[in-house]
């Protein structure tokens, strides 16, 4: 079944829309520990967990749906497919380098980390939304305009 550009951004905003619940849920929990909730921690790390292996099964679900659509959609769909593509690598490597991370060992380190990521991934959802997800992108008509022409 081939999707319209339109029900591809409807999947992937409802995905960023589970993605920010969860991120709200772990700042949540970042706030019960700097007010000393001890039981806070293991919940952080549990649902860390879990934020993480969504968001990756999340950005491959975009190479697998978006990108294609990204290729032909406009003069700018070579750029955002590189610079998506070197963002998921880049967000795969932190992902890992966060999974490395103990909260017991380094408990300052690890919600410090854990805090600019869930800033980090926010703004790239913003700004994927403004860039590649927005209707003036990701738009069902394929009637081009003719720049020189009108």
């Amino acid at each position: 079944m081939v999707l319209k550009p339109s029900e591809i951004r409807t999947i992937i905003l409802e995905e960023h829309g589970e993605l920010r619940r969860r991120l709200a849920g772990i700042e949540a929990l970042l706030e019960g520990l700097s007010r000393g909730d001890s039981a806070a921690r293991r919940e952080l790390r549990t649902s860390f967990d879990t934020l993480c292996h969504l968001f990756i099964t999340h950005i491959a679900h975009e190479e697998a749906i978006l990108r294609p659509i990204l290729a032909d959609i406009d003069n700018w769909g070579p750029i955002r497919i590189e610079l998506m593509d070197r963002e998921h690598v880049e967000q795969r490597q932190r992902v890992a380098e966060l999974a490395a991370l103990s909260a017991e060992t380094n408990p300052g380190a690890y919600v410090r980390s854990v805090r600019e990521f869930v800033t980090d991934l926010r703004a790239d959802m913003d700004g994927e939304e403004r860039e590649c997800l927005s209707p003036d992108v990701l738009r069902d008509d394929t009637t081009s305009i003719d720049a020189f022409g009108g």
